[in-house]
């Protein structure tokens, strides 16, 4: 039994790594239809904490052709069913900059690699199994997904 359980476990996790894959296209995809001057959108961190900002997931319909289920991680059980959404989307950090904002200090200096910039992640960690740290997923600046 605990073999079958790690398996769906392992399963979710790569579905919830998938989702974040695509929502990290669609970010990409919104900012690549701005033109060179592109801006991450503003969007609401959560959706109640910050209701007078639009959901991440009204502002990338368009890009994944409406399709609300990317925005469910399969090991939440909680936020998708009270917010509509299971991943943050950290708007204080990235909304309203260009990719290379993102990547450069105040004065246009390189300062992170595409690799270090978070575009959304798990709001908790739900991945894992009982007695052992729990681990979120991460969508990166760069398109890359992994766990931590």
């Amino acid at each position: 039994m605990p073999a079958v359980m790690a398996a769906r476990e392992a399963a979710r996790r790569s579905e919830c790594l998938s989702n974040l894959r695509q929502i990290g296209l669609a970010l990409q995809m919104y900012v690549d239809a701005q033109g060179e001057t592109g801006v991450f959108p503003y969007a609401c961190i959560l959706p109640s904490i910050t209701p007078d900002q639009p959901s991440l997931v009204e502002v990338l319909a368009p890009y994944i052709e409406d399709s609300k289920s990317v925005f469910c991680c399969p090991s939440d059980v909680k936020y998708f069913d009270d917010e509509g959404i299971s991943y943050e989307y950290p708007a204080t950090r990235v909304a309203g900059k260009t990719r290379r904002q993102l990547v450069t200090d105040r004065e246009g200096r390189a300062r992170y690699s595409s690799t270090d910039v978070w575009l959304a992640y798990d709001y908790l960690p739900f991945h894992g199994k009982e007695g052992v740290p729990k681990s979120r997923n991460f969508v990166h600046l760069d398109g890359h997904t992994e766990a931590f």
